[in-house]
C-alpha cells in the first residue's frame, strides 16, 4: 500500500511539474487572447455590415514596431562602414558631400 501511495505521489507530481512548465509559455501565446479591442464601430460598406476594431498596443504587443525595430537595427558591418567614413572625413580625404552621399547609402 505504500508504494502504491508513493508511486502515485510521484506521478502526481510529474503532471504538476509538466503543467508548470507549459504554463509558462501560455502567457506569450495567450498575448492576443488578452487584448481587447478599445473601440468598435459598425458600419455598411457596399451593402455589407462591417465591424472595424480599434486596438491600443503596446510595444511589446505591437508587431508592426517589432518588424520596424528588427529592419532599423544596426548591424556590425553598417556601425564600421560609418565609422571608416567619419574618419575619411576628419582627415580630409573626402569632402563632406562625399561623405553625406556615402552615408546616405548605407
Amino acid at each position: 500500500m505504500k508504494r502504491l501511495a508513493t508511486f502515485t505521489l510521484a506521478a502526481l507530481l510529474c503532471c504538476l511539474m509538466t503543467g508548470a512548465a507549459q504554463a509558462e509559455t501560455i502567457p506569450d501565446a495567450a498575448r492576443s487572447i488578452l487584448l481587447y479591442p478599445n473601440e468598435v464601430t459598425e458600419y455598411e460598406q457596399d451593402g455589407h455590415p462591417r465591424i472595424s476594431k480599434v486596438y491600443i498596443l503596446s510595444e511589446q504587443d505591437n508587431p508592426a514596431a517589432q518588424t520596424a525595430q528588427a529592419a532599423n537595427a544596426e548591424t556590425p558591418d553598417k556601425a564600421q562602414a560609418r565609422r571608416d567614413i567619419l574618419n575619411l572625413l576628419a582627415q580630409h580625404r573626402i569632402t563632406a558631400a562625399e561623405a553625406a552621399s556615402r552615408l546616405r547609402g548605407l
